[in-house]
This record gives structure tokens, C-alpha cells and sequence, in this order.
């Protein structure tokens, strides 16, 4: 399976490669002919230095062959892989002799292509892609953990927002911050994480409704105006399974216990190890 990727990958960057050193040599004739026949009217098309077109050729194709790993290998989480994923030495093309790249009657493109590809290591690309697209799913479940654990303050020094329980609830709190006639974009973008995060973890926990109410609070607060806030004790999303309470400084999430144990379980599992003692003092 590698040796056949490897030969399929090769053929589809040179073919790209080449498509974009043709385009380019045209480009520059253009510029000639048009010169030709105006006499002497001078057309300074201005082409980006082809090292930078070679690099924009080859993350363009990596970037596609990622998204292609990350749709097959995400599962249930919502983690990507992207050019970060990749050693540095797959995210550049060389000749064997690092001279600049060019195009002349004595150094025919092509052949400067054929160059790069063999200084390519696509054995260890297929590598890459293959270790990273088997521990994808697993990241994704760690993200949403630890967006969860964060947002929602488990690990938090002030006392006043770390969860706590409530008679049959846990309470789950959100940090606010209204200012300058509007509350700051980061309330609701941590809804809208919160939301992503949870939709994660009721698909790995067979927990539902739970993302409803983040996702009402978030929609809320993006359709706020200027000089607008919620009467304190505005409950959002009262109708699911975590309704959200607005409060001057905070947001407040009420989880009946079973399915705050079930969410803990969830956390304890997949959350960083840094998190672990603080959801030990959560449970």
C-alpha cells in the first residue's frame, strides 16, 4: 500500500509542478510578445521568483492530501491535521545542488523538477501521514476534553467559579465580560467551543443535549447589540439538557448528576494529565 502511494504522490506533485513551471515560462513569453509587436513598448509583468511558486505548489497539494487524511481518520472528534503536522524537510523542495530555482535553455524545467522530486522523501510523507492519521481521533477527544475542563473552569484558582454541586445539579461556570457598551467577542466564542467541545462528548458518551444549551447561549449573545446585556438570571436554552443562567460577571450551567458523572467519566478519560487532580476535585 505505501510503495503504490508513493509512486501516486510522486505523479501528482510532478504534474502539478510542471503544469505551474509551464505556466510561468508562458507568462514570460507573453511579456516578450507583447513587446515585440509594440515597438519596443515595454510590458514589465511582474511573476513572483519561482522558488515561491514551487513552495505555494507543494503546501497547496500537502494541505489537500491532509484534508483527505483528516476526513478518512477523524472519527467522532473534530481534531485536523495541517502543515504543522509535518517535519520540516516535507515542507520543502530542493535540488540537490540548493541552487536557486530557475528557468534557461541550459537547466529545462522539467528536469529541474525531476531533481526536486528525487531529494523528496515520499516514504517518509507516507509515514507521516500514516502516524499522525492514527492518533487523529484520539486528539480530537483530548481537544474536547480540555476545552471543556477549561472553559468551564474546572481548574480554575478562583473558588467562585470552579463547579459545584447543588443539590441534584452540578453547577458549571463561565466567565463574562461586559465592557465598553457590549460584552467581549470571547463570551460567545467560549459557547460556540463549548457547544463543539460537547457535541464530541455526547457522541463518545451516548450523552445527548448537552451542546443545545451552549449553542443557544452563544447565538444569544452573538445577536446582542450595543449597549445591550441580559437581565441578570436570564436563562438560555431552558428547554435542554444544560440551560445556561446569565449572571453580571458569569454564566452558569446546570447538569442534573447523572449526566454530570457521565460527563466527568468522559473528562477522566480523555483530558490532559495536567487536568486530573482538578477533576478528581470535581467528582
Amino acid at each position: 500500500m505505501a510503495d503504490n502511494r508513493i509512486t501516486e504522490y510522486r505523479d501528482e506533485l510532478q504534474g502539478r509542478l510542471r503544469q505551474a513551471g509551464d505556466a510561468y515560462q508562458r507568462a514570460q513569453a507573453a511579456s516578450r510578445d507583447i513587446g515585440s509587436v509594440t515597438d519596443g513598448f515595454k510590458c514589465d509583468i511582474r511573476l513572483p521568483y519561482l522558488d515561491d511558486i514551487v513552495q505555494s505548489v507543494l503546501e497547496c497539494w500537502l494541505k489537500g492530501l491532509l484534508q483527505g487524511y483528516t476526513a478518512a481518520n477523524q472519527g467522532i472528534g473534530t481534531a485536523s491535521l495541517d502543515l504543522d503536522d509535518l517535519e520540516a524537510d516535507l515542507k520543502r523542495l530542493r535540488r540537490s545542488d540548493d541552487r536557486e530555482v530557475c528557468v534557461s535553455e541550459t537547466d529545462p524545467w522539467h528536469e529541474q523538477v525531476n531533481q526536486m522530486l528525487s531529494n523528496y522523501d515520499f516514504a517518509a510523507l507516507v509515514q507521516a501521514l500514516d502516524s499522525r492519521s492514527d492518533a487523529l481521533e484520539d486528539r480530537g477527544l483530548n481537544e474536547a476534553a480540555d476545552a471543556i475542563v477549561r472553559i468551564l473552569n474546572f481548574h480554575s484558582r478562583w473558588t467562585e467559579l470552579r463547579p459545584t454541586r447543588r443539590g441534584r445539579f452540578l453547577l458549571l461556570r463561565q466567565r463574562i465580560y461586559f465592557s465598553y457598551g457590549s460584552y467581549d467577542h470571547s463570551a460567545a466564542q467560549g459557547m460556540y467551543d463549548l457547544a463543539r467541545a460537547l457535541e464530541v462528548a455526547e457522541r463518545d458518551s451516548g450523552l445527548s443535549g448537552l451542546s443545545v444549551g451552549a449553542f443557544a447561549a452563544h447565538q444569544a449573545f452573538r445577536s446582542m447589540g450595543y449597549d445591550q446585556r441580559f437581565p441578570s438570571r436570564t436563562v438560555l436554552g431552558e428547554q435542554s439538557a444544560m440551560p445556561c443562567t446569565v449572571f453580571k460577571d458569569k454564566v452558569e450551567y446546570k447538569l442534573a448528576l447523572d449526566d454530570a458523572d457521565t460527563l466527568l467519566a468522559f473528562l477522566k478519560i480523555h483530558a490532559s494529565d495536567k487536568f486530573q487532580d482538578d477533576l478528581a476535585e470535581a467528582a
